[in-house]
């Protein structure tokens, strides 16, 4: 596990950061909100020691995908918090990638 020094409090074991492209795109519509999200629920020490580094990761990246197609889809519609699993799992199958 990885702890913050001075205080101990545990830190999240992954970070997501939006390329400027990306930014420029979705502006208002990729938030940092999002993708903290998304970080903390797939990056999370208790998710990943259930799951592996792997899964985590790919669950975190399927979730990125599934935004930004839904960005794509519809340019009315937002993402404040992750994905749940099954919105992803349509928006995929929808582009073939599920």
């Amino acid at each position: 596990e990885r702890f913050q020094s001075r205080v101990r409090l545990p830190l999240q074991l992954m970070t997501i950061q939006a390329g400027s492209r990306i930014q420029e795109k979705y502006q208002y519509r990729l938030t940092n909100g999002l993708l903290i999200s998304i970080a903390e629920r797939y990056g999370s020490a208790d998710y990943v020691a259930k799951n592996g580094p792997d899964v985590a990761i790919q669950q975190a990246t399927r979730n990125v995908a599934a935004a930004l197609f839904g960005f794509s889809d519809d340019p009315n519609v937002r993402y404040l918090r992750a994905l749940p699993e099954d919105l992803v799992s349509s928006i995929l199958q929808k582009h073939g990638l599920d």
